[in-house]
């Protein structure tokens, strides 16, 4: 089961990949 803070930490990455 992913935790909800390594979900939030792969969001937050994906999150800077389309801002790139």
């Amino acid at each position: 089961r992913v935790h909800p803070t390594l979900k939030r930490t792969s969001t937050t990455l994906e999150n800077a990949d389309h801002g790139s």
